[in-house]
């Protein structure tokens, strides 16, 4: 299903719960490959939108996907969003994180890619504003 489809579920039959994170971490796109950023970027939106409704306190903090789609596009909905005063919504450009020898076949990171993704994620993540 698509992401805002997804959201409420944790699998099939099984609704989210009332848990609240202190960090939500949103890596989208990859898969979106087929589409365009016209129509990317508001459903992209609607989706932080559907996150920030159920995590009111959270920090939500997207990723540019690693294989670089829609990047601008997702910086600028998070920029929208801050515009808007959302004060706890952050983008975290992935680009240079990763190169080719990282991934299994150009999409998934393989052992080694991971654990330079985790280490460069970990590092972001560190880096924000309490």
């Amino acid at each position: 299903p698509k992401a805002q489809d997804a959201f409420n579920w944790f699998y099939s039959g099984v609704p989210r719960d009332s848990w609240q994170p202190d960090l939500v971490v949103i890596n989208q796109g990859t898969n979106d490959r087929g589409t365009n950023g016209a129509t990317f970027a508001p459903l992209y939106g609607s989706f932080l939108g559907l996150i920030r409704a159920a995590y009111p306190n959270a920090k939500l903090v997207a990723v540019r996907p690693l294989v670089g789609d829609f990047g601008s596009e997702i910086s600028a909905q998070v920029e929208a969003r801050k515009t808007g005063g959302d004060t706890k919504v952050y983008y975290v450009d992935t680009a240079g994180w990763t190169a080719p020898a990282d991934f299994t076949d150009g999409v998934h990171p393989n052992q080694a890619g991971s654990v330079k993704i985790a280490d460069k994620l970990a590092a972001a993540l560190q880096a924000l504003p309490n």
